[in-house]
């Protein structure tokens, strides 16, 4: 799979093995920290840090 940062990366393949429903492989795994906001935003903290 092609990586944003550091180009071609290797990926293990899934051990799901489904024929009605095949595996697809659409993005690249994330980057560390880059859901982070997100993730705080969404159980409750606020810009600051502090649960609202």
């Amino acid at each position: 799979m092609d990586h944003p940062t550091i180009g071609e990366l290797p990926l293990v393949g899934s051990p799901l093995k489904m024929s009605d429903t095949p595996v697809e492989y659409r993005l690249p795994p994330p980057l560390m920290g880059e859901h982070t906001e997100d993730v705080l935003r969404e159980l409750g903290y606020g810009d600051d840090g502090r649960k609202v």
